[in-house]
C-alpha cells in the first residue's frame, strides 16, 4: 500500500496491516471533514457545527477503537447526506448545502470505514498472523 498510497483508496482491502492502516486514515480523514465542516459553520451558519461534531466524535471513535458501529453511523449518516445534498442539487427545494464534491468525498471516506472495520473484526475479518515460535 505505500507504493500506491492514493490508490489504496479505491482497492480492496487485501491484509489485517492494509486493514488497520485503512481504518486509520479514514478517522484522520473524518477528523479532517469535521475540521472542513467546522470552516463552513463560520461563513454558512452555526447550524453546521452540528455536522462537524457528528464527523468529529465518529472519527475519533474509528482512530481509538476502529469501531464498526462508529463507521456504520458514520456511513449512515454520510448517505443520508449525499442524498439531501443530490436532491437539492436536481431541484427539491429543502434546506442544506449544494457541495456535492463534499459529500461525495465524506461518503466515500465512510464507506472504506466499514469495509476497513469490518474486515479487522467480524465475520469478514483476516486471522491474525500466527506468533513466531520460540525455541528453547
Amino acid at each position: 500500500m505505500a507504493d500506491n498510497k492514493y490508490g489504496a483508496w479505491l482497492r480492496k482491502i487485501g491484509d489485517r496491516e492494509a486493514a488497520s492502516s485503512m481504518a486509520r486514515e479514514c478517522a484522520f480523514a473524518m477528523l479532517f471533514w469535521a475540521v472542513v465542516q467546522a470552516a463552513f459553520a463560520w461563513k454558512y451558519g452555526p447550524s453546521l457545527f452540528g455536522h462537524a461534531v457528528v464527523l468529529a466524535v465518529g472519527g475519533f471513535c474509528l482512530l481509538r477503537w476502529k469501531s464498526r458501529g462508529a463507521a456504520v453511523a458514520l456511513a449512515l449518516y454520510a448517505l443520508i447526506n449525499m442524498s439531501i445534498t443530490l436532491a437539492i442539487n436536481s431541484g427539491v427545494a429543502i434546506e442544506g448545502g449544494k457541495n456535492l464534491a463534499l459529500a461525495l468525498m465524506i461518503s466515500w471516506t465512510a464507506v472504506k470505514a466499514v469495509e476497513a472495520t469490518f474486515r479487522l473484526q467480524g465475520r469478514f475479518a483476516f486471522l491474525p498472523a500466527p506468533a513466531p515460535a520460540t525455541h528453547s
